[in-house]
């Protein structure tokens, strides 16, 4: 899954390097926003299977070895949510976190919301039948619950279109990434007979889908 921002302007002549490995929708979120924003970057692609991700020189930016990584100069940042916040901070324009404090509690509460209730059921797809770890079964488990959230982001999005506010914020670039790497993958041949609910619902719900077509025509990929 590759992602490329449509911008009426240059990037930003700025030095950062973000490292990430393929395929990844938690670095997707980063590239997103690094894009949307117009920030110039690096991009390193480790394979871990390797140890690329163990060399002594990752190791100094992050002795967990875990990715993605941003570098910023003398900053590293970890953790794809940590790594969004910091562009934010450093880099305002277009503001991903709103522009008031209740904005920005309200985009939080709905990034925390997703962490808790939504990602789990999406990483019980994803680990699968995306990465190839886990149990085939715990996809089957996970299908009414996940369609249930669902159906709940459908409403929200009856209101604006977006998960919060009136524009486009970190809790769609949280999001999108998962549900992306989801519908693709339960299209595979190899999932045809799984999650046929939640297949569905991404594809019917109207509002959830405007949205992941509003999302892939920024991001310049195709929702069929």
């Amino acid at each position: 899954m590759s992602f490329f921002w449509s911008r009426d302007r240059e990037p930003l002549a700025v030095t950062i390097t973000f490292f990430h490995m393929q395929p990844g929708p938690f670095a997707e979120r980063c590239l997103m926003a690094l894009r949307l924003k117009g920030i110039g970057f690096e991009e390193v692609i480790l394979d871990p299977t390797l140890g690329q991700n163990r060399t002594p020189e990752f190791l100094s930016l992050n002795p967990r070895g875990t990715l993605p990584v941003l570098q910023d100069g003398s900053v590293v940042v970890r953790e794809s949510q940590a790594i969004m916040f910091y562009l934010d901070k450093a880099y305002s324009e277009p503001p991903l976190f709103g522009t008031t404090p209740k904005e920005a509690g309200a985009i939080m509460q709905a990034i925390w919301d997703q962490t808790s209730y939504i990602e789990p059921l999406l990483k019980s797809i994803i680990g699968p039948l995306v990465f190839g770890k886990g149990d085939l079964s715990a996809v089957d488990a996970v299908e009414q619950k996940l369609v249930t959230e669902l159906e709940a982001l459908d409403r929200v999005m009856a209101l604006t279109g977006w998960i919060v506010g009136n524009a486009i914020s970190a809790a769609d670039l949280s999001l999108y990434p998962l549900l992306f790497a989801v519908r693709a993958s339960l299209r595979e041949p190899a999932a045809r007979n799984r999650c046929q609910a939640v297949l569905t619902a991404l594809d019917q719900l109207p509002n959830l889908r405007s949205w992941l077509q509003a999302i892939a025509k920024i991001d310049g990929a195709a929702i069929e």
